[in-house]
């Protein structure tokens, strides 16, 4: 019996072994950004995983974002389905440096009647994710639910003007009472623009509307303060390098600012505008090598990102004192083109359809939901477009071909506003 024991031992552990290289080969490939290969390996790893449970849940919510993407690059909505529904697995990861969502569920909601009831649901990872998905909040009104999303405090005003809402409520505050509530990112599993029923590619809700809307009184402010003989460019270019749901993936979307303004000083009737947080004021580069002498940045990540020439006009800072993002959101409905990377600001520009530009690295920092081919975006309409790197790169030469289409849209947007 001992020699049938250690036999199946060291069958157990051949099987560990090859289990953790199929995983780790399959997690390369998800960093990359090539769900495809990624997910062919976590679908042997899942069919006959012999690991813990908490080793299965984190390669489970790493696939559905695989099923996700995959389904966006192929048109197969059978497999984007499928990954918002695996995606909840998040929901069970005990890792706490994971985006894990932090507040446990009461009375999980998965798709009952919501006629008569209130249903809370819960902002998650980023600012820009409940943005970009705060488009269901009005499908859940629709379906006769009363609505209460739950965000961090300083968020209380830009999403109180989110379509389908009821009340916003802090994050800190108790929590409200209601009979259901749930994460915003499982809402695609459950809700689409034909009711309670799964997303599909065809049937994302508010596609090409605007869902969010900006304060009107600082609406007004700012095109007071805009010129009609020159186009309001907003630009960003700095995004936080996080790691996305599971923890395995780090993106890095960051675009250096020198080469977003080289690109565009010399068109002239355009002023630039910075949508920037905080912290990342544009520096001209004599001025950055003085105060760097100085000591000034040493508590600034990457600073030279902020670096402009010597010779590039002035940038005006779109300034939020209050943090509530009333300038930002006023702003980019206004602007008459909106470019930068991929972070909280586009989400919020592609949600008052305005017209947005995305300046995205290749598919290596690429999210789930921006798939990793083409221009356009299955989940904003006609004025949202993503332009990608054909080589990886933070040079001129591997941006030139994204930098030539926004001066492209620039140009002709001259021409339409402007005449010439």
């Amino acid at each position: 019996m001992k020699k049938y024991i250690m036999s199946f031992l060291l069958f157990a552990s051949c099987i560990t072994f090859a289990e953790n290289i199929l995983v780790k080969k399959a997690n390369e490939h998800f960093q990359y950004g090539e769900y495809q290969d990624a997910h062919d390996l976590y679908d042997i790893f899942i069919k006959g995983c012999m690991e813990p449970l908490e080793k299965l849940i984190v390669v489970r919510t790493n696939d559905a974002q695989c099923l996700i993407a995959c389904g966006i690059d192929t048109n197969d909505s059978k497999q984007f389905v499928q990954g918002w529904q695996d995606f909840d697995f998040r929901l069970y990861i005990e890792d706490k440096t994971s985006k894990k969502p932090v507040q446990d569920l009461i009375n999980r909601w998965e798709g009952q009647n919501v006629d008569g009831k209130t249903i809370v649901v819960h902002h998650e990872c980023g600012i820009g994710d409940s943005a970009g998905f705060g488009r269901y909040l009005a499908v859940l009104k629709k379906a006769g639910a009363r609505v209460i999303f739950r965000v961090p405090g300083f968020l209380k005003d830009l999403f109180s003007r989110l379509d389908g809402i009821d009340e916003v409520v802090s994050s800190r505050d108790p929590m409200p009472d209601g009979d259901y509530d749930t994460y915003l990112l499982s809402l695609p599993r459950y809700v689409s623009s034909t009711g309670l029923k799964p997303t599909t590619l065809d049937t994302i809700p508010s596609v090409g509307e605007a869902y969010l809307h900006p304060n009107e009184e600082v609406v007004a402010s700012w095109k007071k303060r805009l010129s009609s003989e020159r186009l309001a460019i907003g630009i960003w270019w700095r995004c936080s390098i996080n790691p996305v749901a599971g923890g395995t993936r780090i993106i890095d979307r960051n675009v250096p600012l020198a080469i977003l303004v080289k690109a565009l000083m010399d068109i002239d009737g355009i002023e630039l505008y910075d949508l920037s947080g905080p912290g990342h004021e544009a520096i001209h580069k004599s001025d950055f090598e003085r105060l760097k002498a100085e000591g000034k940045f040493e508590k600034v990540d990457r600073p030279e990102l902020n670096v402009i020439p010597d010779d590039a006009p002035e940038i005006t800072k779109v300034y939020d004192k209050s943090g509530s993002f009333s300038d930002t959101t006023a702003f980019l409905s206004v602007a008459n083109l909106n470019v930068g990377v991929d972070t909280s600001i586009a989400n919020i520009s592609g949600a008052l359809n305005a017209p947005t530009r995305i300046l995205m690295k290749t598919k290596k920092d690429s999210d789930m939901r921006w798939g990793t081919e083409g221009e356009s975006s299955v989940w904003f309409g006609d004025n949202f477009k993503m332009y990608r790197q054909e080589e990886a790169g933070d040079t001129e030469e591997a941006w030139a071909p994204v930098m030539e289409k926004v001066r492209k849209d620039i140009l002709e947007l001259r021409e339409q506003k402007l005449g010439y």
